[in-house]
């Protein structure tokens, strides 16, 4: 039997910069099929999903490589489009490439892996007994939203630091420094665009645990094959 995953972005498909992980992470005989909520858009079309004043917003790649901030209420029937698409292709199972809290909203006739259930599981079994939880996201923007919501979860404070993974490392590398210095043992990073080669160069300058969430998702993802 055909063993193919959807993988559904939020911004277009292919996205080789996140898949090439985790196709390793998946290992041998596991096809992945790719859509992406803006792959039939044009750059006019793009634009009219822009947030408007402090609605909640999602941060995603584009074909050539280019970032893109889009409105999360505006986007989400898209989303629902690709996830479509890559089930009428057999896919058996769906991974979402976005972290964001998974939206009530999704409808699917196969398991949908959504990375903030995921990760959500992971840092409750790591994060016990009160230790300081670092939390990295792409865009000072979103350290509200997302601050709130693990704010929420954990049931304590955590410190947010935004260094996007979609530009130099320079600002990744300066979040980390400044976490090595607070003593947090746990660091999220908050975006599937965080690189595994990412997260081990954060933990060696941090000196803390890092999740990263393409390798919480490809776990994930091979338990339900």
């Amino acid at each position: 039997m055909r063993r193919a995953i959807g993988a559904v972005t939020i911004g277009q498909a292919p996205r080789t910069d996140v898949t090439f992980d985790i196709v390793l992470l998946l290992g041998e005989g596991v096809e992945l099929i790719e859509a992406g909520a803006l792959d039939e858009l044009d750059a006019e079309g793009i634009a009219s999903l822009a947030p408007e004043d402090d609605e909640p917003m999602l941060a995603s790649r584009l074909r050539d490589g280019r970032s893109v901030v889009v409105a999360e209420r505006a986007v989400m029937p898209l989303v629902q489009q690709a996830l479509d698409r890559t089930v009428a292709q057999d896919a058996r199972a769906v991974i979402l490439l976005c972290t964001a809290t998974a939206p009530s909203s999704l409808a699917c006739e196969v398991p949908v892996i959504h990375p903030s259930m995921a990760i959500a599981e992971a840092v409750r079994a790591q994060a016990a007994n009160g230790e300081l939880v670092a939390v990295m996201v792409p865009d000072q923007a979103q350290v509200g939203d997302i601050g709130a919501h693990w704010n929420q979860m954990l049931g304590r404070p955590v410190d947010l630091y935004a260094a996007s993974p979609y530009g130099p490392a320079d600002a990744r590398i300066a979040a980390a420094e400044q976490i090595a210095r607070t003593g947090a043992s746990l660091i999220v990073l908050d975006c599937i665009g965080y690189s595994v080669e990412m997260g081990r160069e954060i933990e060696r300058i941090s000196g803390a645990r890092v999740i990263v969430p393409r390798v919480v998702l490809a776990e994930a993802a091979r338990d339900a094959l």
